[in-house]
């Protein structure tokens, strides 16, 4: 029996969790011009801003 993966299954690497995001239509089209101009992926810009939220929380108060 074959049983068919949801694309975003097919394309994790190691230990990471799928998360789903709801973005505003404002705040979904302005990150969608973003990525064009900047010629990065809407997931890659995602994971940057989500990266430094963490690291600056870390350096605020670091996680033991």
């Amino acid at each position: 029996m074959f049983v068919k993966q949801r694309a975003s299954n097919r394309c994790m690497k190691g230990k990471q969790i799928p998360l789903t995001l709801y973005l505003p239509p404002r705040k979904y089209w302005l990150l969608k011009s973003v990525s064009h101009r900047s010629g990065h992926s809407m997931q890659v810009l995602l994971r940057r801003a989500v990266d430094d939220v963490l690291a600056e929380a870390n350096r605020a108060a670091p996680f033991r």
